[in-house]
This record gives structure tokens, sequence and C-alpha cells, in this order.
């Protein structure tokens, strides 16, 4: 390190200070004390195709349908910005504008970031850090998922509940979401 002095880490489990070291791609820091992990190294031969995919997975989550309905015959199908156009058309145009935020527009933004920077030339550019890091807390597909699963169980007393290729798309995009992040290192 040239003879400067080394950055300090607090380990989030035990509050022990420890001297930062830089792992081999795809190693994580310990504790010296507990053994959590301080922080990994990314390992970015993965985190593109992971990031890649998920877009993929993104766009056809977003333009198919997630989830259909079928009550006395009739099949009755939503997608994501479906309902939010149905909370819209019902006068909830502030939690239309929030569903479009969380589950569309930030997911997008955070999503494309990470795609970017993946690039060499753009892996420490500041703008799109910044945007990463605004959008992650506002991106909130689990949580959909989530509320969609419950919302479905309720519903299946009611009507025939038929999964549509949204719904497979969206837990693809759960699940390749975690994997490009954890590997981006970001």
């Amino acid at each position: 390190m040239n003879g400067a002095p080394s950055a300090l880490l607090g380990c989030p489990e035990c509050d022990l200070l420890q001297r930062a070291i830089t792992p081999a791609a795809g190693q994580s820091a310990l504790c010296s004390r507990c053994g959590a992990v301080l922080y990994r190294a990314p390992r970015p031969e993965r985190a593109l195709p992971f990031t890649l995919a998920a877009l993929i997975a993104f766009g056809v989550a977003i333009a198919f349908p997630i989830v259909g309905l079928e009550v006395q015959g009739n099949l009755i199908q939503a997608t994501v910005p479906g309902a939010a156009r149905a909370l819209y058309d019902d006068d909830m145009a502030p939690l239309a504008a929030l569903v479009i935020a969380t589950t569309v527009i930030c997911p997008l933004v955070a999503l494309t970031s990470m795609a970017l920077l993946q690039h060499p030339d753009l892996r420490h550019a500041p703008a799109l850090l910044r945007a990463l890091r605004a959008a992650q807390p506002w991106s909130m597909l689990e949580v959909f998922v989530l509320g969609l699963l419950v919302a479905l169980a309720k519903l299946a007393h009611t009507a025939t509940v038929v999964p549509g290729v949204g719904s497979l798309a969206l837990g693809a995009l759960v699940m390749l979401w975690a994997a490009a992040y954890r590997a981006s290192g970001l």
C-alpha cells in the first residue's frame, strides 16, 4: 500500500475494526473475530450475464400477463402496467404512480445502471452509481411478488387462478437480480 495508512472497516456483527484487504475475484473478506462477511470481491465475468438475463426477464414480466382469473367462463388477464392503469381508472392515481415507480421505473433504472457499470470504462461512473443507489431501495419487485402470491391465495377460493408467463418471468427476475447484484460487488 506504499506506506499509506490502510482503510479501517467495522465488522457488521461484532464492530471489530480491521484493515481492508483486497480478496481475489469471488472470494470474501471475513472478520478475524467472528467470521462474518465484511465484503465480497466482484465476479464481473458472471455479473453481466446475470444482469442481461434479468433485463430480459424484466421485459417479459412487463409485457406478458402475470395472472389470469377465470370466472364463469371468462378469462381476465392482468399485467403490471394494466394493474396500474386499473388503479388510475378507479381514481387512485397516487397509488398507480407508486406501483409504476416501484415495479417498472426504479427496477429498470437499477438494472440498466448495473448493466452499464459492468463495462470497464464505466465501472466507477459516479452518475451511474448514484442512479443505482437511488433506485435500488425503491425497486420492490420481491414485495410485489409476495403481495401477488397472497392475493392469489385469497382469490383461489372464488375463481380459477391461471398463472401467466409474466409470473414465471417475475420469479426468474427476482432470482437473477439477486445473483447479478451479488456477482457485481456493487
